[in-house]
């Protein structure tokens, strides 16, 4: 699909039926270093509020020590700008905890405080995404983004989170959309 107009956009827009586990694609227009070419995982959609985590930065490698001795990388990555005190861990449903939050049918969300005891003895689930932060809108805020075209929201397969680079998720993003990112303008308006 090429975005060619504001219609068709809010076509694109119309077929993602809930914010909750979607991914929000920044796109060309926005400007913010703190959002440029990102991708944002939604968690949470209700209440008013929705909440996710940038799946697109890499904060550092922190390092655990293994009950061996050995030590193993505990990779963080910048979920957004928001309860930067607070991480969580995205995971699949191999491995869930009482405070776990299913998002989808195959993925989990936890506070990273309950997952790193159990990660440092090597029981952490398959696939997982560890993030410091997040991103949060009030619903309203977040809609009139999507409508002025900095977020194109899109269904996409829990691999873009899993399975995808990091520094790749953003073309990817575009690419499970169908839309070209080359036929996209920086500047938005309605045609």
């Amino acid at each position: 699909m090429i975005i060619t107009s504001y219609n068709s956009f809010m076509i694109l827009y119309d077929q993602v039926t809930s914010l909750k586990g979607c991914y929000l694609v920044s796109s060309q227009s926005v400007q913010d270093s703190e959002f440029k070419r990102s991708v944002i995982w939604t968690w949470r959609a209700s209440g008013g509020l929705v909440i996710g985590c940038k799946i697109t930065e890499l904060i550092s490698h922190a390092h655990v020590i293994m009950q061996d001795e050995e030590m193993k990388p505990y990779i963080l990555h910048d979920g957004g700008p928001d309860n930067v005190k607070f991480g969580h861990m995205i995971h699949t449903q191999d491995k869930i905890w009482n405070s776990s939050i299913k998002v989808t049918d195959s993925v989990y969300i936890t506070p990273l405080e309950d997952t790193v005891d159990e990660f440092i003895q090597g029981s952490a689930p398959k696939k997982s995404f560890s993030v410091i932060g997040c991103k949060k809108w009030s619903y309203a805020q977040l809609e009139k983004e999507i409508v002025r075209g900095y977020w194109i929201p899109i269904q996409a397969p829990d691999s873009l989170i899993f399975d995808v680079a990091v520094v790749q998720r953003w073309n990817e993003g575009f690419r499970y959309a169908e839309i070209r990112v080359e036929t996209l303008s920086a500047t938005v308006g309605r045609s």
